[in-house]
């Protein structure tokens, strides 16, 4: 449910609302998909050393994640 709720905020462009669903799922349940989310939030949120940190933690939670890598560099390289 609070992935979902999360995944609607961020479709109405309110990253700041997912950031909050995405972590109390986290508190909740320590998922790779939901530290991906909250890594796409931050980074929405221009929050670009805190989305890098929590997409290595997605990475970390499922290393055979290449989606997770893939974004990973496009917020390295976005940042520049």
């Amino acid at each position: 449910i609070l992935l979902g709720l999360s995944n609607t905020y961020l479709g109405l462009n309110k990253a700041a609302e997912a950031e909050k669903y995405l972590r109390k799922a986290i508190s909740l349940s320590n998922q790779g998909v939901l530290w991906k989310k909250l890594a796409e939030s931050l980074f929405a949120q221009e929050k670009y050393e805190e989305a890098q940190k929590a997409m290595s933690e997605a990475i970390k939670l499922e290393p055979s994640g290449s989606a997770a890598f893939a974004q990973l560099a496009y917020m390295l390289a976005s940042k520049g």
